[in-house]
């Protein structure tokens, strides 16, 4: 449920930074030590929507880090699985 939540709610706010930020941060939190949430992630569209979510802000630093810390929380979970596609 909540990382299908924070995607559609991204989608439908992209240009709201406080929204984006919001839900880059829940999503990082979501994906990290959770490879099924990580999975979920990538079959709901969330890590092209966090890309679109980090190219609609570019001056945004707190859009930025909190997509970077996405990012890295996806790719340290996912590191060694097989599984995700």
């Amino acid at each position: 449920g909540g990382v299908r939540y924070a995607v559609g709610a991204m989608k439908r706010h992209v240009e709201l930074e406080k929204v984006q930020e919001l839900g880059l941060r829940a999503l990082g939190n979501l994906v990290y030590n959770h490879t099924d949430n990580v999975q979920r992630c990538v079959t709901c569209g969330g890590i092209g929507t966090a890309l679109a979510a980090m190219a609609a802000h570019p001056e945004s630093v707190h859009v930025q880090d909190a997509g970077c810390l996405f990012v890295w929380s996806a790719l340290v979970t996912v590191r060694g699985e097989s599984h995700i596609t």
